[in-house]
């Protein structure tokens, strides 16, 4: 038996006259639109519902469902996303919690984790009184399709203070964005698909438990998202207002960064 579909999780819900054609645990497989199979992939039979109460003495019914899940392939990524816009930002969405993003302690300092590049202000409906008023609490990761990043090092020892403790130096740099245009939907409005560069220095301590790095980070490319306030983005959004005219904080560019372990 055999099924197609464009979809990234795909199910299929055997009807009960097919239901002997696969037992619980029975391997399935799975052909990608690039020609692959799959690799590592979570493929199963599976039980989606289960008997009756014991008190009507039916007999045990049980429906069985073929799962194929690949959420972590680009092309059947890519496949899953039909030619059509107005779709595209809903796509971007699924993308937000596994596509690749930038930005943290031991990525690209001077931007919180996932930070870097595309994000959105993190909305949220907040009862007040007798009505819901959206507001917007800090930024959440937009996602990609492709992530480049590279960092740059110099350390150096403290005189004076020994083999454990020691400085550094760096330049970081990063990119998040969609290659693809199902993906895409075509409005960079907060100039966030660019590359990003953060520079800053830090203290190096070699602890019994592992390289300690402490420091600050400096934005050297922001965007207005980087500097602004989630809360006075959203208000521009609503009052159709140029994002030109919310207040940016250069205060925003500093980040302060822990890491445990060495980054090289």
């Amino acid at each position: 038996m055999t099924t197609t579909a464009t979809r990234r999780l795909v199910s299929v819900d055997l009807e009960a006259t097919k239901q002997s054609l696969a037992e619980l645990g029975d391997d399935v497989s799975l052909e990608l639109p690039d020609g692959g199979h799959g690799g590592d992939r979570e493929l199963r039979v599976r039980r989606v519902a289960t008997r009756r109460g014991e008190a009507d003495r039916a007999p045990e019914r049980v429906s069985r469902r073929i799962e194929a899940a690949c959420l972590d392939d680009e092309a059947a990524a890519v496949e899953a996303i039909p030619d059509d816009r107005g779709r595209a930002f809903g796509a971007q969405l699924q993308l937000r919690l596994g596509g690749p993003a930038a930005g943290g302690s031991s990525d690209v300092r001077g931007w919180d984790y996932r930070l870097l590049g595309p994000k959105l202000p993190d909305l949220r409906f907040v009862q007040e009184g007798d009505s819901l008023t959206l507001k917007a609490d800090g930024y959440v990761p937009d996602g990609g399709l492709s992530r480049v990043s590279f960092s740059l090092e110099l350390r150096l020892p403290l005189p004076g203070m020994g083999p454990n403790l020691g400085t550094h130096v760096f330049l970081d740099g990063g990119r998040v964005w969609t290659h693809d245009s199902r993906f895409d939907d075509g409005d960079d409005a907060f100039d966030q698909n660019r590359y990003f560069y953060g520079t800053g220095a830090g203290i190096d301590l070699l602890s019994p438990v592992g390289s300690i790095k402490v420091g600050l980070g400096y934005k050297l490319s922001p965007s207005i998202l980087d500097l602004a306030d989630s809360g006075d983005i959203l208000r521009a959004l609503l009052d159709d207002q140029p994002l030109e005219t919310v207040d940016q904080r250069q205060s925003r560019r500093w980040a302060f960064y822990f890491a445990l372990g060495s980054s090289f």
